[in-house]
């Protein structure tokens, strides 16, 4: 091989290596579990523990992912953020309107295999 193609070689992985870290670096983006609690990203919150992101995280408002699927009335949301570990009882649910019918409603289709 020559000093050429092995140059060429070298380049093209640090470039596949540069693509892949930065899209790791975009779902490790703390940022991101915010919008995807609040869209209702199921895939990417059932694998937020392997991203190590902390679920009692709070945005600049004070709310958690949890209170942002709760908030939506996201009921898939919030059953995979609880099954993941986030606390139901977490400060910023005590400013979310209905919170607790909400809360009792989710829980219940927990309880029966569903969400």
């Amino acid at each position: 091989m020559t000093i050429y193609k092995r140059i060429f070689v070298l380049l093209v992985t640090i470039l596949v290596t540069a693509v892949i870290n930065t899209t790791k670096a975009d779902m490790l983006d703390v940022d991101y579990i915010y919008l995807a609690a609040g869209k209702g990203d199921i895939d990417y919150l059932s694998r937020v523990g392997e991203y190590n992101i902390s679920l009692e995280t709070t945005n600049k408002d004070g709310d958690t992912p949890l209170c942002i699927a709760a908030r939506k009335k996201n009921e898939k949301a919030y059953n995979t953020l609880i099954k993941a570990g986030a606390n139901p009882n977490a400060p910023c649910t005590k400013n979310i309107a209905g919170y607790g019918e909400f809360q009792e409603k989710t829980m219940g289709s927990i309880a029966f295999g569903g969400g």
